[in-house]
């Protein structure tokens, strides 16, 4: 049977993106910030994040228990005059001028970010699970292989944004997962990206 998805990471700057590839497009499955630690699981327009690619995979693993207490949590918050609640150690926020997104806190090293007001939690959990099951050998290969990748600090291209307004950003190459590893291929660019106006950039080499 052929492969439904080819998976490969890219690694930009400081991060490296996990995409899923199928029928000619690429999706982004999750990120890696090598500044931070911090590693990031998208589903369609909201997200789960935890402190480490380590604990990403215990919250991944932990989510299906806990469901029940954030579905309580979110119709306390739907049922508040509030744009905040706490139940027990998790913490919702609901943005109204963000469409009334929510983001819930479970501990300092995790949370679920930018959820629809009416998500349907069991299925938003359902699917994340599964698409993090679907990847997580190639995330840890990711940051395996991103932590060898040398990069000029991070101190460094704050202050050169600072002082010149310029953003250096340094493509490194890319990697697919074959047979449980990635092999990667090197290729080293940079972008310079300046503000141009309000949200538009002007990019450059």
């Amino acid at each position: 049977m052929a492969q439904k998805f080819i998976y490969g990471v890219q690694f930009t700057g400081y991060l490296a993106d996990v995409l899923a590839h199928h029928d000619g497009k690429n999706t982004k499955y999750a990120t890696l910030d090598f500044v931070t630690g911090w590693a990031t699981l998208f589903q369609q327009a909201s997200w789960v994040s935890a402190s480490s690619a380590a604990k990403l995979h215990q919250f991944m693993g932990s989510l299906p228990r806990i469901r029940g207490d954030l579905k309580q949590l979110l119709a306390e918050l739907a049922s508040s005059p509030d744009n905040s609640i706490c139940r027990g150690p998790y913490l919702a926020i609901k943005t109204p001028d963000e469409g009334g997104a929510i983001s819930i806190t479970v501990s300092p090293e995790a949370e679920l970010s930018n959820l629809s007001p009416d998500v349907h939690l069991n299925q938003f959990i359902r699917q994340a699970v599964k698409r993090y099951a679907e990847i997580a050998r190639v995330l840890k290969a990711a940051e395996k292989l991103g932590a060898t990748i040398n990069r000029r600090s991070y101190a460094e291209y704050i202050d050169e944004l600072a002082k010149t307004g310029i953003s250096r950003v340094e493509y490194h190459g890319s990697a697919t997962f074959i047979h449980g590893a990635l092999r990667f291929y090197p290729e080293h660019r940079t972008f310079l990206v300046r503000e141009h106006g309000p949200f538009t950039f002007q990019i450059g080499e």
